[in-house]
């Protein structure tokens, strides 16, 4: 498993950038790019960059423009000029809809993820392996991305020292990939249909029980709206829960418990729309690379006030008891040999599991 920490600079300077840059390619690092020309554009950025830049380029077309790279067909070493050029002529010079140009560190790791495609680079994009990277054509038109893949048994060490500015020397934000390898896919998928097939008993135990709580309320879609999180947040912490706020949403409030082999229970209490409240509060079991089904543990009902809320919730602790006593175990046992460095950078990062 890798552990891969992104940093994104929402507004760089290009010098900076041109620095970064340079001083990769004297280390010996790989340098690539691509461009696209902008979508009705007069003037084409890919043959002013062909005839600018001085290495051998692959020419060929994305969503129907031409787009110009230097490893769509292998890769050609770019010059210290020609990255000057890319650098300093993305949407100046070289008018295109996007274009990026980064050193990596594993050409290969890269080339298995992007192929001989030609992708949009942003704040959304994974970088397979460690990289740094100069992009136009975002939301923050100019903008940069640090990539570094981090040591499992020192990652917690490595973020916590890690310097916000550098190396683009300016504010900057940052969230962790966690990758799994085909073997390490293949196994846990194996486990998880195992336990799933285990637990199936326990599920419908459960749904019957929610299905079979709650109270009598009038269903109006001009009800008014009471708080979800007070009422949810007070209820979960009173059964051992932790607000989770990096990976909690505006209309979303996430809760975590450990459990003992090192894995967590996931709460998710969605504020849904129009008057129904209480809509979503469902279940999980989450671990380094897997996550059990999600199961409803309230039953969905209209709620007018606070204390008609409160009480349909103290209906269904019984419900979350019954999950940690007979659902949970069966995926700990299974699926419990986890590194607990990745269950606590769940519980303190943001968290995206892409393999």
């Amino acid at each position: 498993m890798d552990i891969i920490r992104t940093k994104v600079f929402a507004k760089v300077e290009r010098a900076v950038a041109l620095e970064v840059l340079l001083a990769d390619r004297r280390r010996g690092l790989p340098i690539l790019f691509a461009m696209v020309d902008r979508v009705g554009g007069k003037i084409s950025g890919c043959e002013r960059a062909g005839k600018r830049l001085s290495g051998q380029l692959c020419e060929g077309r994305h969503a129907g423009q031409p787009c110009l790279s230097n490893f769509a067909e292998g890769y050609r070493a770019m010059s210290e000029k020609d990255i000057d050029v890319c650098v300093n002529g993305f949407a100046k010079s070289l008018p295109c809809e996007f274009g990026w140009i980064m050193s990596v560190d594993d050409h290969a790791a890269f080339l298995a993820e992007f192929g001989s495609s030609v992708r949009k680079v942003d704040q959304n994009t994974f970088l397979p392996a460690t990289a740094r990277a100069f992009a136009f054509g975002g939301v923050w038109a100019t903008m940069a991305i640090d990539v570094k893949t981090l040591h499992l048994d020192h990652s917690l060490s490595e973020i916590s020292g890690d310097d916000a500015q550098q190396p683009f020397k300016t504010k900057s934000w940052s969230f962790i990939h966690f990758w799994l390898n085909r073997h390490e896919q293949t196994k846990i998928t194996s486990l998880s249909k195992g336990v799933e097939r285990d637990v199936e008993p326990h599920v419908q135990a459960l749904v019957n029980s929610v299905q079979s709580r709650g109270i009598e309320t009038m269903s109006s879609l001009y009800a008014p709206r009471v708080t979800l999180s007070g009422p949810v947040r007070k209820w979960l912490k009173m059964l051992g829960y932790t607000r989770n706020k990096a990976a909690s949403e505006p209309r979303l409030t996430v809760f975590d418990k450990p459990t003992l082999r090192g894995n967590l229970i996931r709460i998710d209490a969605d504020a849904g729309g129009h008057g129904d409240l209480i809509p979503y509060i469902e279940i999980c079991v989450q671990g380094a690379g897997f996550q059990s089904p999600r199961l409803t543990i309230v039953k969905p009902d209209c709620i007018t006030t606070d204390e008609s809320l409160t009480a349909l919730l103290e209906q269904h602790g019984d419900d979350v008891r019954y999950f940690e006593k007979h659902i949970a175990p069966a995926y700990d046992n299974a699926l419990g040999d986890c590194h607990p460095t990745v269950t606590r950078l769940m519980r303190e990062q943001q968290i995206r599991q892409v393999r």
